[in-house]
């Protein structure tokens, strides 16, 4: 994710060749952009950065843009901001 990120790569409708174990994310829905998030929710150290400083701009940016954005593009689960939340 980082590389396609570094060189402006989309993450909207990709498709990753591999991913994690470990996640319940089933079917082809696990080479999703969500199975991705979980792991580096994981690894992500600081809970308040990640809650304030990822969490909170990513749910912005859906907001403001829920009329293109289809969350089941990227596996996003309807009640995704509370399974992201890091407690």
């Amino acid at each position: 994710m980082r590389n396609i990120c570094a060189h402006y790569g989309r993450l909207y409708y990709r498709n990753f060749p591999s991913v994690p174990a470990g996640f319940e994310t089933q079917g082809k829905d696990k080479y999703k952009l969500w199975t991705i998030l979980q792991a580096v929710k994981g690894l992500y150290c600081d809970a308040e950065k990640w809650n304030e400083s990822i969490l909170k701009p990513m749910e912005n940016l859906f907001e403001e843009y829920k009329d293109d954005v289809n969350l089941a593009h990227i596996a996003f689960p309807a009640d995704w901001v509370d399974l992201l939340i890091k407690k």
